[in-house]
């Protein structure tokens, strides 16, 4: 993934985001996962509603072990030597919460199809209300509290602004919240387009790793057509971009569905090519 971030070989810079994350969080489950169920569920969710109590305590009020803050809560560099140098991006203790109540929850599907609907939906809206709710009060929840703008919609965009990384509570309350509604409610999607969308979904570590080296790709060629360097776009981020480099929203978007519609016959593909197989690795791809 670095070297999709990057297109260079030299070992200088890493970053710690969502491949680090999600392996770290399954190594915690592997310990978690000897609990009651119960406690695995209140063990992430006290580290999903209780992990902003330690916004005030920052890396360097712990001497020598601040790297490990880093690593738990509060994303920075650490340096791992004289010229590497390693970002945590996504901090452990929020994700791990978020694994730990994933795993609790897994017996609801194993309900009937209505009754698992309907507390999935109930248990989404009540997310959502309350994260509404939280985020109104401006009390907890998110480092940065909302404010009035100048306009209705810079307000709501300043109300929906939270923390991703570490994902604040009321981050994840405003994702997790819809997410588990649409959940529901797509079990009664079905048809072409229902079966063209899922072929992402059988393989997501795919299309995940396959789209970060196509839309680099892309870029340096926008580069190269519009500036006659892309020099810049070899080497770990953050990168100083050149003025006058990009693309409108639109074009954006534009780029975002092209790179889908180019991806979907590959993810199918590899889909059915793993539906095939029957070696043991193949699930972890």
């Amino acid at each position: 993934m670095r070297f999709g971030w990057s297109f260079n070989l030299h070992l200088d810079v890493f970053v710690a985001q969502v491949i680090w994350v999600i392996g770290a969080s399954m190594v915690v489950l592997a310990g978690l996962v000897y609990l009651p169920r119960w406690a695995i569920a209140a063990a992430g969710l006290i580290m999903i509603a209780g992990h902003n109590l330690l916004d005030t305590i920052h890396p360097e009020h712990l001497g020598a072990a601040g790297w490990l803050w880093n690593f738990l809560h509060q994303s920075g560099l650490v340096q791992l030597g004289p010229q590497t140098r390693l970002f945590v991006l996504h901090p452990l203790i929020p994700w791990a919460g978020v694994m730990a109540v994933g795993y609790a929850v897994g017996p609801v599907f194993k309900l009937d199809r209505r009754t698992r609907e309907r507390l999935l939906i109930a248990v989404g809206l009540a997310v959502t209300t309350g994260f509404i709710v939280l985020r109104a009060a401006n009390v907890y929840g998110d480092p940065a509290p909302w404010s009035v703008e100048d306009s209705w919609f810079a307000t709501v965009l300043s109300f929906l602004n939270c923390e991703k990384y570490p994902p604040s509570l009321l981050y994840l309350m405003m994702t997790l919240g819809p997410a588990l509604i649409l959940l529901a409610l797509f079990e009664r999607a079905h048809g072409r387009i229902a079966g063209w969308i899922t072929a992402f979904g059988r393989v997501p570590f795919f299309f995940y790793v396959l789209h970060i080296v196509v839309i680099h790709a892309l870029a340096v060629a926008l580069a190269w057509a519009t500036l006659g360097d892309a020099g810049w776009l070899f080497g770990a981020p953050p990168r100083q971009q050149p003025a006058g480099f990009g693309l409108s929203l639109s074009g954006i978007y534009a780029v975002w569905l092209l790179v889908v519609l180019a991806l979907q016959p590959l993810c199918r593909w590899f889909a059915a090519l793993k539906q095939r197989r029957d070696e043991w690795w193949w699930s972890y791809l």
